[in-house]
């Protein structure tokens, strides 16, 4: 069981610390345009996820899903329409940033820069692995499909969205640079906010602009749509429902996973530690309801934690580096460990944990170095240690790779030391490992993937016992 607690662990972590920097961006957002104070707007959004979450369930997770996805789609495309025009046009505002560089490619390979195609393309890549891979969030709803075709087929409609909505996002940033710098854009102040005076330069001399002001750089969106959408009504409206809409999805999933992955690989293993494998599945309808009243209150409880952990935010930085930082420190050594799991044959269940350790211990000294580091415009000088001032986009792949290193290398001394013989079960490793020929017993059964699991558990319980 240690292979499943300590990654159970991990997760807990990305998890709690994602549903904070959740919490906290729509709350940044509003503190822009509205008095409402920051810290007020986070515990409200945290108190209502967590309510509705630990009522509804999983089901009310994906339903709930469905309908602030198409707020989050419908309020992009408004606002992508509308900025376009009032920026000048989508000739202008295409123009306007290649002609500023704003569309050039970085191809420089070096990890220390912040964006660059590499960094972006393959670092960025592998940083939305953790999603699809190893995280409960995403599993949850896989296990909800009918079959596995059916939960595959939900991964291959997802990913071109990924692309599609990531472009959409960046169309939105190319239309405020280009409607900020544009001498014609409208000088009237805006409404609720306090704007300075300064001066762009065109090829016809200085001219007059008013620029917004902010506190954050992730302001001017919402900062935006107050100043322009303010006389059509229900824009604003619309906006901050979007905002809203992603906010809840995103925290009522990590709050449902919580809760299963804590009953199901903490809390039941350690209540059925003397029980016989044959009990171990016999839970009666009062057991059955003492594990949805745990599953509620461990909902509430990291509600909690959440909302709290949400208020350390705006220590972090930019929203953009807080989740990337996020998902690098902690869904990089959980990737490596499942990575580990069907790649290597000879992979034990003492050497995982190791890799697991060491990579997590890996990313957290970077990702940590890198904060203290930063100066008060988010960038690390360049004499400080290269290590500090590498990409937060290659956080996720050097403690997945360094997991799955170590841990590789952990396993053959663990397989010496301890003259560890057998093999991993091949239903357990990825396809193209499997000896040739190898058919599973329950290849045509519905329930593979669970037997497969239960072979997975039995062979890390074994390995525990020789442990002690």
């Amino acid at each position: 069981m240690t292979v499943r607690i300590c990654g159970a662990l991990v997760f807990i972590l990305q998890t709690t610390f994602y549903m904070a920097v959740v919490l906290y961006a729509p709350a940044l957002a509003l503190e822009a345009v509205t008095d409402f104070p920051l810290l007020a707007m986070i515990t409200l959004t945290g108190v209502v996820c967590t309510i509705y979450t630990a009522l509804g369930g999983i089901k009310a997770v994906i339903w709930t899903d469905v309908f602030q996805y198409a707020v989050i789609l419908g309020s992009i495309l408004t606002i992508l329409i509308i900025g376009t025009r009032d920026a000048g046009g989508a000739s202008y505002v295409w123009n306007y940033n290649l002609e500023r560089g704003h569309l050039d490619l970085n191809w420089n390979p070096d990890p220390t820069e912040r964006m660059s195609v590499w960094s972006c393309a393959i670092g960025g890549g592998i940083n939305a692995l953790p999603v699809f891979v190893s995280s409960q969030i995403s599993v949850q709803r896989f296990l909800t499909a009918k079959s596995l075709k059916d939960s595959q087929k939900s991964i291959f409609y997802c990913l071109p969205w990924k692309f599609v909505m990531a472009s959409l996002m960046a169309s939105h940033g190319l239309i405020l640079f280009a409607f900020y710098n544009n001498f014609m854009t409208p000088l009237g102040p805006a409404i609720g906010t306090n704007q300075t005076l300064s001066n762009i330069t065109e090829p016809s001399g200085p001219m007059p602009h008013y620029t917004p002001h902010y506190e954050k750089s992730d302001q001017i969106l919402i900062y935006f749509v107050n100043r322009e959408f303010s006389k059509i009504p229900g824009i604003q409206g619309l906006f901050v429902a979007c905002l809203y809409a992603g906010c809840m999805s995103s925290m009522a999933s990590g709050l449902n996973s919580l809760a299963a992955v804590v009953l199901s690989d903490i809390v039941r293993p350690w209540k059925n530690r003397k029980l016989s494998s044959s009990k171990q599945h016999q839970l009666s309808s009062e057991e059955d309801l003492k594990e949805v009243i745990i599953s509620k209150t461990l909902t509430v409880t990291f509600g909690v934690i959440s909302v709290f952990l949400g208020m350390l935010a705006p220590k972090l930085g930019s929203l953009v580096r807080m989740t990337h930082t996020v998902f690098g420190a902690t869904g990089g050594p959980i990737l490596g460990l499942f990575s580990l799991g069907i790649l290597c044959k000879r992979s034990t269940s003492r050497g995982a944990v190791v890799g697991l350790v060491v990579g997590f211990i890996m990313a957290v000294w970077i990702s940590v170095g890198a904060m203290i580091y930063k100066d008060d415009n988010g960038e690390i000088p360049d004499d400080v240690f290269w290590l500090y001032r590498i990409s937060f986009f290659w956080y996720c792949a050097i403690s997945a790779g360094l997991t799955m290193l170590i841990g590789s290398l952990a396993s053959e001394i663990d397989r010496r030391v301890y003259h560890i013989s057998h093999h991993v079960d091949p239903s357990l490793l990825a396809p193209f490992l499997r000896p040739q020929g190898w058919v599973s017993s329950s290849s045509t059964s519905n329930g593979s993937t669970d037997m497969a699991l239960s072979q997975l558990l039995k062979e890390d319980a074994s390995d525990s016992d020789d442990e002690m």
